[in-house]
Protein backbone atom coordinates (compact mmCIF):
# COMPACT_ATOMS: atom_id res chain seq x y z
CA UNK A 1 0.00 0.00 0.00
CA UNK A 2 1.28 3.52 -1.07
CA UNK A 3 1.30 6.12 1.74
CA UNK A 4 1.29 9.65 0.69
CA UNK A 5 0.90 12.91 2.71
CA UNK A 6 -2.28 13.87 3.23
CA UNK A 7 -3.80 15.54 1.29
CA UNK A 8 -2.82 12.76 -1.29
CA UNK A 9 -4.63 10.82 -4.27
CA UNK A 10 -5.02 7.31 -3.23
CA UNK A 11 -4.11 4.31 -5.28
CA UNK A 12 -6.58 1.57 -6.39
CA UNK A 13 -5.38 -0.77 -3.86
CA UNK A 14 -6.31 1.45 -1.14
CA UNK A 15 -9.31 0.42 1.01
CA UNK A 16 -12.23 3.25 1.04
CA UNK A 17 -11.80 5.62 4.15
CA UNK A 18 -14.46 6.30 6.42
CA UNK A 19 -17.01 3.42 7.66
CA UNK A 20 -18.53 1.25 5.35
CA UNK A 21 -22.22 0.34 5.77
CA UNK A 22 -24.14 -2.32 4.36
CA UNK A 23 -27.16 -4.35 5.13
CA UNK A 24 -27.06 -7.81 7.06
CA UNK A 25 -28.90 -11.26 5.48
CA UNK A 26 -31.15 -12.69 8.41
CA UNK A 27 -28.85 -15.54 8.76
CA UNK A 28 -26.27 -13.12 9.98
CA UNK A 29 -28.52 -11.75 12.44
CA UNK A 30 -27.53 -12.75 16.27
CA UNK A 31 -30.71 -14.85 17.76
CA UNK A 32 -32.95 -13.08 19.86
CA UNK A 33 -33.52 -13.35 23.26
CA UNK A 34 -37.27 -15.82 24.45
CA UNK A 35 -40.08 -12.89 25.03
CA UNK A 36 -40.48 -11.88 28.65
CA UNK A 37 -43.06 -13.85 31.09
CA UNK A 38 -45.94 -12.18 31.22
CA UNK A 39 -47.03 -10.61 34.22
CA UNK A 40 -49.20 -12.37 36.21
CA UNK A 41 -52.30 -10.23 37.43
CA UNK A 42 -52.37 -9.01 41.22
CA UNK A 43 -54.45 -11.31 43.24
CA UNK A 44 -57.80 -9.98 44.41
CA UNK A 45 -58.41 -7.99 47.77
CA UNK A 46 -59.89 -10.84 50.09
CA UNK A 47 -63.36 -10.53 50.46
CA UNK A 48 -65.27 -11.10 53.73
CA UNK A 49 -65.79 -14.75 53.58
CA UNK A 50 -69.82 -15.51 54.78
CA UNK A 51 -71.43 -17.99 56.01
CA UNK A 52 -72.58 -21.35 54.35
CA UNK A 53 -76.21 -21.35 53.85
CA UNK A 54 -78.60 -23.91 52.94
CA UNK A 55 -82.31 -23.36 52.25
CA UNK A 56 -83.98 -19.98 52.16
CA UNK A 57 -85.37 -18.53 54.94
CA UNK A 58 -88.63 -17.78 55.67
CA UNK A 59 -90.24 -19.97 52.96
CA UNK A 60 -92.99 -21.88 54.86
CA UNK A 61 -94.19 -18.87 56.33
CA UNK A 62 -94.65 -16.88 53.30
CA UNK A 63 -96.24 -20.22 51.71
CA UNK A 64 -98.65 -20.37 54.58
CA UNK A 65 -99.35 -17.04 54.03
CA UNK A 66 -100.32 -17.15 50.59
CA UNK A 67 -102.09 -20.12 50.57
CA UNK A 68 -104.28 -18.54 53.63
CA UNK A 69 -104.55 -15.14 51.24
CA UNK A 70 -105.98 -16.92 48.44
CA UNK A 71 -108.27 -18.83 51.10
CA UNK A 72 -109.94 -15.39 52.54
CA UNK A 73 -110.37 -13.99 48.74
CA UNK A 74 -111.93 -16.56 47.40
CA UNK A 75 -114.56 -16.24 50.16
CA UNK A 76 -114.36 -13.16 49.95
CA UNK A 77 -115.49 -13.29 46.08
CA UNK A 78 -118.40 -15.33 47.26
CA UNK A 79 -119.72 -12.34 49.08
CA UNK A 80 -118.97 -9.96 46.70
CA UNK A 81 -122.48 -9.39 44.72
CA UNK A 82 -123.74 -9.09 48.41
CA UNK A 83 -121.33 -5.94 48.71
CA UNK A 84 -121.90 -4.67 46.06
CA UNK A 85 -125.80 -4.81 46.17
CA UNK A 86 -125.17 -3.19 49.93
CA UNK A 87 -123.03 -0.30 47.92
CA UNK A 88 -125.76 0.49 45.71
CA UNK A 89 -128.53 0.32 48.06
CA UNK A 90 -126.50 2.78 50.01
CA UNK A 91 -126.14 5.00 47.45
CA UNK A 92 -129.81 4.84 46.12
CA UNK A 93 -130.80 6.06 49.52
CA UNK A 94 -128.23 8.67 50.38
CA UNK A 95 -129.94 10.23 46.90
CA UNK A 96 -133.15 10.17 47.87
CA UNK A 97 -132.78 11.26 51.44
CA UNK A 98 -130.75 14.09 49.78
CA UNK A 99 -133.04 14.64 47.23
CA UNK A 100 -135.00 17.71 48.21
CA UNK A 101 -131.78 20.09 49.11
CA UNK A 102 -130.49 19.55 45.76
CA UNK A 103 -127.28 17.04 46.71
CA UNK A 104 -128.75 13.56 45.80
CA UNK A 105 -125.73 12.92 43.63
CA UNK A 106 -123.12 13.92 46.27
CA UNK A 107 -124.41 12.36 48.98
CA UNK A 108 -125.08 8.64 46.77
CA UNK A 109 -121.04 8.78 45.48
CA UNK A 110 -120.19 9.71 49.45
CA UNK A 111 -122.27 7.38 50.69
CA UNK A 112 -121.10 4.54 48.10
CA UNK A 113 -117.95 5.50 48.35
CA UNK A 114 -117.24 4.96 52.29
CA UNK A 115 -118.94 1.60 52.24
CA UNK A 116 -117.23 0.21 49.60
CA UNK A 117 -114.24 1.47 51.70
CA UNK A 118 -115.45 0.08 54.87
CA UNK A 119 -116.32 -3.71 52.63
CA UNK A 120 -113.14 -3.76 50.40
CA UNK A 121 -110.90 -6.70 50.37
CA UNK A 122 -108.68 -7.11 53.77
CA UNK A 123 -105.95 -9.74 54.69
CA UNK A 124 -107.25 -11.01 58.27
CA UNK A 125 -104.50 -10.42 60.90
CA UNK A 126 -103.24 -13.90 61.97
CA UNK A 127 -102.67 -14.31 58.29
CA UNK A 128 -100.78 -11.32 58.10
CA UNK A 129 -98.66 -12.41 60.91
CA UNK A 130 -97.28 -15.44 58.51
CA UNK A 131 -95.78 -12.42 56.34
CA UNK A 132 -94.74 -10.37 59.23
CA UNK A 133 -92.79 -13.79 60.43
CA UNK A 134 -91.51 -14.90 57.07
CA UNK A 135 -90.04 -11.46 57.09
CA UNK A 136 -88.22 -11.21 60.70
CA UNK A 137 -87.07 -14.80 59.37
CA UNK A 138 -85.39 -13.27 56.24
CA UNK A 139 -84.13 -10.65 58.86
CA UNK A 140 -82.36 -12.59 61.12
CA UNK A 141 -80.78 -14.31 57.54
CA UNK A 142 -78.65 -11.63 56.78
CA UNK A 143 -77.57 -10.96 60.45
CA UNK A 144 -76.56 -14.66 60.93
CA UNK A 145 -74.44 -14.55 57.17
CA UNK A 146 -72.12 -12.21 58.97
CA UNK A 147 -70.84 -14.87 60.85
CA UNK A 148 -68.13 -16.45 58.74
CA UNK A 149 -67.40 -19.08 56.86
CA UNK A 150 -66.45 -21.45 59.77
CA UNK A 151 -70.48 -21.64 60.53
CA UNK A 152 -73.42 -23.60 58.87
CA UNK A 153 -76.75 -22.16 58.80
CA UNK A 154 -79.90 -24.08 57.79
CA UNK A 155 -82.87 -22.12 57.30
CA UNK A 156 -86.59 -23.35 57.25
CA UNK A 157 -86.24 -27.06 58.27
CA UNK A 158 -89.04 -29.63 58.83
CA UNK A 159 -89.30 -31.15 62.72
CA UNK A 160 -89.16 -34.64 62.31
CA UNK A 161 -92.43 -36.39 62.83
CA UNK A 162 -94.23 -33.24 63.23
CA UNK A 163 -95.68 -30.63 60.72
CA UNK A 164 -93.80 -27.73 62.79
CA UNK A 165 -90.73 -26.13 61.31
CA UNK A 166 -87.59 -24.91 62.17
CA UNK A 167 -86.41 -21.17 61.34
CA UNK A 168 -82.91 -21.28 61.57
CA UNK A 169 -80.65 -24.49 62.66
CA UNK A 170 -76.86 -23.33 62.81
CA UNK A 171 -73.22 -25.58 62.97
CA UNK A 172 -70.44 -24.12 64.22
CA UNK A 173 -67.49 -23.89 66.41
CA UNK A 174 -69.56 -22.68 69.62
CA UNK A 175 -71.48 -25.94 68.65
CA UNK A 176 -75.32 -26.35 67.54
CA UNK A 177 -77.87 -23.87 67.57
CA UNK A 178 -81.89 -23.66 66.65
CA UNK A 179 -82.82 -19.66 66.60
CA UNK A 180 -86.82 -19.07 66.13
CA UNK A 181 -87.48 -15.50 64.90
CA UNK A 182 -90.09 -13.33 66.14
CA UNK A 183 -91.38 -9.99 64.81
CA UNK A 184 -93.19 -8.25 67.52
CA UNK A 185 -94.41 -4.26 68.17
CA UNK A 186 -94.18 -2.68 71.31
CA UNK A 187 -91.76 -3.94 74.07
CA UNK A 188 -91.17 -7.28 75.90
CA UNK A 189 -91.20 -7.21 79.53
CA UNK A 190 -89.73 -10.02 82.33
CA UNK A 191 -92.19 -10.08 85.23
CA UNK A 192 -90.62 -10.73 89.12
CA UNK A 193 -91.27 -14.03 88.93
CA UNK A 194 -89.31 -14.30 85.57
CA UNK A 195 -92.24 -14.65 83.31
CA UNK A 196 -91.57 -12.72 79.50
CA UNK A 197 -94.65 -10.82 78.09
CA UNK A 198 -95.52 -9.45 75.18
CA UNK A 199 -98.12 -6.65 75.86
CA UNK A 200 -100.82 -9.00 77.68
CA UNK A 201 -99.80 -12.01 76.52
CA UNK A 202 -97.22 -14.31 77.76
CA UNK A 203 -94.50 -16.03 76.07
CA UNK A 204 -94.37 -19.33 77.88
CA UNK A 205 -95.69 -21.22 74.95
CA UNK A 206 -93.29 -19.69 72.67
CA UNK A 207 -90.41 -20.52 74.61
CA UNK A 208 -92.07 -24.28 75.49
CA UNK A 209 -92.18 -24.91 71.66
CA UNK A 210 -88.24 -23.32 70.78
CA UNK A 211 -87.39 -25.71 73.44
CA UNK A 212 -89.09 -28.91 71.97
CA UNK A 213 -87.98 -28.04 68.43
CA UNK A 214 -84.62 -27.85 69.40
CA UNK A 215 -84.89 -31.18 71.52
CA UNK A 216 -86.88 -32.91 68.31
CA UNK A 217 -83.36 -32.04 65.89
CA UNK A 218 -80.67 -32.74 68.59
CA UNK A 219 -82.39 -36.63 68.76
CA UNK A 220 -82.24 -36.65 65.07
CA UNK A 221 -78.56 -35.17 65.01
CA UNK A 222 -77.36 -37.05 68.30
CA UNK A 223 -75.69 -33.71 69.69
CA UNK A 224 -77.33 -31.45 72.16
CA UNK A 225 -78.92 -28.35 70.52
CA UNK A 226 -79.53 -24.92 72.29
CA UNK A 227 -82.22 -23.12 71.91
CA UNK A 228 -82.35 -19.12 71.52
CA UNK A 229 -85.35 -16.41 70.66
CA UNK A 230 -84.29 -13.81 68.11
CA UNK A 231 -86.63 -10.86 68.62
CA UNK A 232 -86.98 -8.29 65.81
CA UNK A 233 -89.05 -5.14 66.82
CA UNK A 234 -90.05 -5.09 70.09
CA UNK A 235 -87.60 -3.54 72.88
CA UNK A 236 -86.22 -5.91 74.83
CA UNK A 237 -84.90 -5.31 78.00
CA UNK A 238 -81.64 -5.17 78.88
CA UNK A 239 -80.81 -6.04 75.16
CA UNK A 240 -80.67 -10.03 75.74
CA UNK A 241 -82.22 -12.37 78.27
CA UNK A 242 -82.33 -15.57 79.85
CA UNK A 243 -85.71 -16.50 80.30
CA UNK A 244 -86.83 -20.74 81.18
CA UNK A 245 -83.12 -21.43 80.41
CA UNK A 246 -83.86 -20.24 76.90
CA UNK A 247 -81.44 -16.89 75.86
CA UNK A 248 -83.25 -14.08 74.44
CA UNK A 249 -81.52 -11.62 72.42
CA UNK A 250 -82.34 -8.50 70.18
CA UNK A 251 -81.60 -9.46 66.50
CA UNK A 252 -78.44 -6.63 66.57
CA UNK A 253 -76.82 -9.00 69.28
CA UNK A 254 -77.07 -12.34 67.36
CA UNK A 255 -73.96 -12.50 65.47
CA UNK A 256 -72.20 -10.84 68.17
CA UNK A 257 -73.04 -13.40 71.38
CA UNK A 258 -72.39 -16.21 68.87
CA UNK A 259 -69.23 -15.09 67.65
CA UNK A 260 -68.22 -14.35 71.18
CA UNK A 261 -68.63 -17.82 72.74
CA UNK A 262 -66.06 -20.33 73.35
CA UNK A 263 -65.03 -22.95 70.63
CA UNK A 264 -67.08 -26.42 71.28
CA UNK A 265 -66.20 -28.55 68.31
CA UNK A 266 -63.75 -28.68 65.62
CA UNK A 267 -63.37 -28.16 61.82
CA UNK A 268 -64.25 -32.09 61.28
CA UNK A 269 -67.09 -32.28 63.94
CA UNK A 270 -68.74 -29.43 62.45
CA UNK A 271 -68.10 -30.57 58.61
CA UNK A 272 -69.87 -34.41 60.30
CA UNK A 273 -73.03 -32.61 61.34
CA UNK A 274 -73.32 -30.54 58.48
CA UNK A 275 -73.70 -33.76 56.51
CA UNK A 276 -75.70 -35.60 59.28
CA UNK A 277 -78.30 -32.60 58.91
CA UNK A 278 -78.11 -32.72 54.99
CA UNK A 279 -78.54 -36.08 55.11
CA UNK A 280 -81.74 -36.24 57.98
CA UNK A 281 -83.71 -32.87 57.77
CA UNK A 282 -85.72 -31.93 54.76
CA UNK A 283 -86.86 -27.82 53.55
CA UNK A 284 -90.03 -27.53 55.25
CA UNK A 285 -91.22 -25.84 52.45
Amino acid sequence: MAHHPWPHSPDEDDPPIGVSIRPLGADQLPPLPPPPEPIAPAPPEPTRRRTIVFGTPGASAMAQYRRRRAAEWVGYLRTLPLRLGAVVAAALLAGLLAHDIGLAAPAAILAAGGLAFLLRFRVSADTTAWRRGAKGERRTARRLRRLGRAWRVFHDLAIPGSRANADHLLIGPAGVFLIDSKHYRGRLTLTPEGSLWYGHHPLIGVLATVHWEAAAIGETLGTAVTPMLCVHGAQLPWGELMVQGIPVLAADRLATTLRALPPMLDEVQVALLTERAQRQLYPAA
